[in-house]
């Protein structure tokens, strides 16, 4: 397992005794950390953490940030996830909001048995779901910070892609102490509204990035793009209004769907790591892309999205966690 925390407590330091949160249910098959290795694909990974194989993130609650972690009954046949809070208490309305955050990140609601069964239509999707078989869409349960994470990845590797987001968390996120250890938020859109084109430049952002991120930043922050209120819409219109701001192209918009709003549907055609993962598995003599990739997934609809996850994952889970191959996603 790669990207594992190990803080160490400092002389004198009292260790807050953890708060337990509740005990969430998969429906269907879930191997958690199968869905961990995928977050935590790359060591430099700032956000989503693995310690000793429990999953911890800082959540955003109402009484501010909060450190929660999410551990395993069985890390292969997953029946439990265990939540608490480890840098300080919740109320009952927090806990209630982490636990759904923990749901949704994992895709515990999602119905598995059903997009089991419409798979087996396909030989080859067979044969991929049961060499990933328990694996779960790894969702984002804060809309922006997917939005401004495929901004970042459009048309880089993921290495890369990764080292941006770590500096861009440690200079502008907000920091929970626990243990000994520093765990980072990802940014606030009141947060980067703040910063100028150059200082995002001095990060390593791409003049066009620097300037996608401050306006989905600005905008975010100013009401005028309320992407929880999004969730209200349906999938057509929540695109339309995405594919309006400056910055969102398709795959955006499709890949933002997919991780946060659980679109299993979502279908990010002309992403390079589905065409190369497809061509792969199907066997075909040139990479699918365009017209030919469109074709092959009316097939798998409603679950084309989660079938290009699937689809992503089998080369990314193959290197070992190394994520040496190119980050899903391109927009023009």
């Amino acid at each position: 397992m790669v990207g594992v925390s190990r803080p160490v407590k400092r002389s004198g330091e009292t260790r807050r005794r953890p708060q337990e949160l509740g005990e969430l249910a998969p429906r269907g098959s879930f191997r958690f950390e199968q869905v961990l290795r995928y977050q935590v694909r790359q060591a430099s990974e700032p956000v989503e953490r693995d310690y000793g194989g429990r999953y911890r993130r800082v959540l955003a609650l109402p009484g501010g940030p909060a450190l929660v972690e999410a551990g395993a009954d069985d890390p292969v046949r997953t029946r439990l996830l265990r939540v608490r809070s480890l840098s300080r208490r919740l109320d009952a309305s927090e806990s209630e909001l982490a636990l759904g955050q923990i749901r949704a990140i994992y895709s515990l609601d999602f119905p598995v048995p059903a997009f089991e069964r419409h798979v087996r239509r396909d030989p080859v999707l067979a044969s991929v779901v049961r060499r990933l078989r328990g694996l779960r869409v790894a969702c984002i349960p804060d809309p922006f910070e997917s939005l401004v994470w495929s901004i970042l990845g459009q048309q880089i590797s993921l290495i890369v892609a990764m080292r941006l987001k770590q500096r861009l968390v440690a200079a502008a996120g907000e920091t929970v102490s626990h243990a000994g250890a520093e765990y980072h938020a990802f940014p606030k859109p009141q947060a980067l509204a703040r910063w100028t084109e150059p200082r995002l430049l001095s990060l390593g952002l791409s003049r066009p990035k620097a300037r996608y991120v401050r306006n989905v930043s600005g905008l975010a922050a100013a009401g005028e793009l309320d992407l929880e209120g999004l969730r209200t819409l349906t999938p057509e219109a929540r695109r339309e209004r995405l594919l309006e701001v400056t910055g969102i192209g398709p795959w955006t918009a499709s890949y933002v769907a997919l991780r946060s709003y659980g679109e299993a549907d979502a279908f990010p055609l002309a992403d390079v790591g589905l065409e190369v993962a497809a061509s792969a598995e199907y066997g075909t003599p040139e990479r699918l892309r365009g017209p030919a990739l469109a074709a092959l997934a009316e097939g798998w609809r409603p679950y084309r999205g989660w079938v290009t996850f699937y689809l992503w994952c089998t080369r990314l889970l193959a290197q070992d966690g190394t994520g040496r191959g190119s980050k899903p996603g391109r927009d023009e």
